[in-house]
């Protein structure tokens, strides 16, 4: 029995997609069981990565030519480097910084996945639509409680988003021979 590449490629292609929504779905029931949890991880892994850009804008200041880039490259290292302190320091004030980004993160990632779903190369409409309406009422919600949800937020909403975009991918990889995620 001769398998011909097409065939492969298709096992392949199926074969990511629903590692990937399992991966998703696990990460998004972890995120959601514990989400004070998930929420600080968040908060202190992204001062940490501002910490280490405000690093490397040093170290990229220390090659620049020009006064004006070296100052340039100091200014966008301490702002990196305060930045990621204060979110080390104050988690909590960091957390509702990082709600507020994820509230509009929600709300064009919702808008987008709607008007996508419009689009004719996309399969399973209905459920990009849900999904869609789903991460904007997120996106809402969370801006009108503002701060009251901010140590949860992060953790519930992305779990919730982690696990439908999962699904979704799980489904489209049983649906369909030619689909478009």
């Amino acid at each position: 029995m001769k398998i011909n590449q097409n065939n492969k490629n298709q096992f392949y292609k199926r074969s990511t997609l629903i590692i990937a929504g399992i991966l998703l779905n696990t990460l998004g029931t972890i995120s959601i069981i514990a989400p004070y949890t998930s929420t600080l991880a968040t908060v202190i892994t992204f001062g940490i990565i501002l910490i280490l850009s405000g690093f490397t804008y040093l170290i990229e200041a220390l090659w620049q030519d020009t006064t004006k880039q070296i100052i340039f490259n100091i200014v966008l290292s301490i702002i990196n480097i305060l930045g990621g302190a204060a979110f080390l320091i104050q988690p909590r004030v960091g957390a509702i910084s990082l709600t507020i980004i994820l509230a509009s993160y929600f709300i064009a990632a919702g808008l987008f996945k709607i008007y996508m779903s419009f689009s004719k190369t996309v399969k399973h409409k209905f459920l990009l639509i849900i999904n869609g309406l789903l991460n904007l009422a997120a996106g809402i919600y969370i801006a009108v409680y503002l701060p009251v949800l901010s140590y949860f937020a992060i953790g519930i909403l992305l779990g919730i988003e982690l696990i439908f975009s999962g699904s979704y991918l799980i489904f489209s990889a049983f649906s369909s021979n030619n689909h478009t995620v």
